[in-house]
């Protein structure tokens, strides 16, 4: 028989030869002390000592265990393969195992696991964690009891050990001692160690994943027991680190409680008897109120299911991760033509085409914590059937879980409606555009060849002819102008930015207006801006085109006399313009038709200045509108972004 006591050392009782063989003196750091004093030992000149019988021995090895107390109690809680084998009966006449002369029974490491999660699933994680310590407490105890039985020449060191060797002999943890400062007499205990390889850590994570507190519970409620059993008060053991956390392995502490203190209040109230006749009690009070909460939720479900069935809307219950989907109303299965068992071995993405996935993926996954509420898409029905769709989603309590709600508003016919609207809408577009070019093009036509039929008709004196080529003239500029302007407004260029500096650019342009008396008149002029005005990017032709169409509106409508104001301000990032006139103003009913194109109200014009400035002021950025009061005047104000710095260097100068 080999009992090992620390590591490095060892003593040897050999039954039949009643031979006990020990180190040093020394080397067990008990010098001065003679091993042969005890009763029945003796040593022979070569250093063997001769025990007479077991119970000699036992008080040698106590002895030793005594001198070697800090490096000793570790190395008692180790076990050979041969000693563990011979630790185990196992008869196969009646499939009992037994170990120590107690029965044992092998227990699967998934069950046990299986066993956790059905106990967390129903009674809750932390009265869980209360069950399995106070499970592992009892056992501890009780085991500390029948093993001081088995042994009762084992010394207090050694009933020490064994309990941690118990955690090994059963394939529960591997245990390493780094602590160990114990004395009974004063009810004092202070023990640290290591857990490797915990059962209890290991299956945690594998069913439920990693925690944020230690799960090792069992484990801390056996060493618990066995070390309050020990200790004859009550001892507390708390992990302080754990693999179910994501440590690479665990570690214990074990104190008593009242050197605990409040640390060990959890684990003191988890290990509180229960009464069982209150707990009964409650549990009956739950059970009848639950007869009752069933009750209305079989009202609550039928008026549940009666709205869901007789929504007008299409609705369907799906899982929020997945996408799967659970239940499906009585309009999704008439609208998309599918039976109700089909629909319910889709998902949305199987409903969606791929354009929608995108989407999709905002509404449903692991990810998603609140789906996007409101989205446009469209729902694919059977033989290739479409529906525009207005799709609602939310995420809704249903059955202790929760679940992703989604309804369809079919809007299918009324884009359809909108899109015919918008095509007579075009159509009569066009045709009031067709109208004004024809009217546009009619009128210098007609000129044209009239003067054209007076040249050839009959013999004019040179004046008449000078008179007649003259309006030919006029009458063709008139059609080229109406031409250019409708092809500007119909095929619009991209600007061609460049570097601009608009104060020089307005002066050029008013001084060109001004040299006309015939358009200005008596109208007066008056001009503010400040003197630096930032260079902006901007395509210069297009925004004089701008400034041109405007300023002569105004002019126009001033018909020769009142005051012409332009301003000119850098707003934040932008330059602000306003043109101000004092003509007749714009009646309020015609006043939201000005950018229409061909839209006008005086005798000659193609109706396109407005509709073009709005159309190249909108394509470099900028925004446009139009103020004004009957009989005071008309002010148009718009806006341009300063633009892109670099905008000078895309397109450089004589590009």
């Amino acid at each position: 028989m080999r009992e090992k006591l620390w590591r490095g050392s060892e003593v040897r009782y050999t039954a039949e030869h009643s031979t006990l063989s020990a180190p040093s003196a020394q080397q067990v750091g008990c010098t001065g002390r003679n091993p042969a004093r005890f009763a029945g030992v003796a040593n022979d000149e070569e250093g063997q000592y001769y025990a007479k019988d077991r119970h000699s021995f036992c008080a040698l090895r106590g002895e030793y265990a005594r001198q070697a107390r800090s490096d000793g109690l570790e190395a008692m809680l180790y076990l050979t393969r041969e000693e563990f084998i011979r630790r185990i009966d196992w008869s196969e006449d009646n499939a009992v195992i037994r170990m120590d002369g107690r029965r044992k029974v092998f227990l699967d490491v998934e069950a046990m696991g299986a066993l956790r999660k059905s106990l967390v699933d129903t009674v809750g994680l932390n009265r869980a964690r209360g069950v399995f310590r106070r499970f592992g407490f009892a056992c501890g105890q009780f085991d500390f009891e029948q093993t001081r039985i088995a042994h009762p020449d084992a010394t207090s060191e050694e009933m020490l050990a064994l309990g941690p060797q118990a955690h090994m002999l059963m394939g529960h943890v591997h245990v390493e001692l780094t602590r160990q400062e114990t004395d009974r007499e004063l009810g004092r205990a202070w023990l640290e160690g290591i857990w490797r390889n915990s059962f209890e850590a290991e299956n945690h994570v594998k069913t439920f994943g990693r925690s944020r507190s230690p799960v090792c519970w069992t484990l801390e409620g056996y060493a618990s027991g066995w070390a309050s059993a020990w200790l004859g008060q009550r001892a507390i053991t708390l992990e302080t680190r754990c693999v179910g956390m994501g440590d690479r392995y665990c570690t214990f502490t074990i104190r008593t409680a009242e050197e605990w203190g409040p640390q060990a209040k959890t684990f003191v109230e988890d290990l509180a008897d229960v009464d069982l006749g209150r707990t009964i009690s409650l549990l009956e009070q739950l059970a009848a109120d639950l007869r009752m909460t069933q009750t209305r939720l079989v009202g609550s479900e039928a008026k549940y299911r009666a709205i869901f069935e007789d929504a007008p809307d299409m609705m369907m219950l799906c899982d929020p991760v997945t996408g799967r989907v659970l239940d499906v109303n009585r309009r999704v299965v008439e609208n998309l033509e599918y039976s109700r068992e089909h629909l319910l071995k889709m998902s949305l993405r199987d409903m969606h085409p791929p354009s929608d996935h995108e989407n999709i993926a905002r509404v449903i996954g692991p990810n998603v914590a609140q789906p996007v509420r409101s989205l446009s898409m469209t729902l694919l029905g059977k033989d290739s059937r479409r529906f525009t769709v207005e799709a609602a989603f939310s995420i809704v309590p249903f059955a202790g879980t929760t679940i992703l709600q989604a309804i369809y508003h079919d809007v299918t016919e009324y884009h359809k409606t909108q899109q015919a609207l918008r095509e007579a809408e075009e159509l009569a577009h066009i045709g009031r555009m067709a109208s004004a070019v024809a009217h546009e093009i009619r009128n210098p036509l007609s000129a044209i060849v009239s003067g054209i039929r007076l040249l050839t008709s009959t013999q004019r004196s040179e004046d008449e002819r000078s008179v007649i080529f003259e309006t030919i003239l006029t009458e063709s500029e008139r059609l080229d102008n109406t031409l250019n302007d409708f092809l500007q407004f119909a095929r619009p260029r991209s600007p061609r930015r460049r570097p601009v500096d608009l104060s020089r650019m307005v002066k050029d342009l008013l001084r060109i207006i001004w040299g006309d008396q015939g358009t200005v008149n008596a109208v007066t002029l008056r001009t503010e801006w400040p003197d630096e005005l930032p260079v902006i990017s901007c395509d210069g032709d297009q925004i004089r085109q701008v400034f041109w169409n405007i300023l002569l509106n105004a002019l126009q409508a001033m018909d020769g006399k009142g005051e012409l104001t332009v301003r000119i301000a850098p707003v934040e990032q932008q330059i602000r313009v306003e043109i101000a006139d004092t003509g007749p103003g714009i009646p309020p009913e015609e006043l939201s038709e000005v950018f229409e194109p061909f839209h006008t109200t005086k005798p000659r014009g193609t109706g396109l200045g407005l509709p073009i400035a709005r159309r190249i002021i909108q394509g470099h950025g900028g925004t446009i509108r139009i103020e004004s009061v009957v009989n005071k005047g008309t002010t148009v104000v718009f806006s341009l972004p300063l633009g892109d710095p670099d905008a000078e260097a895309q397109n450089p100068p004589g590009r």
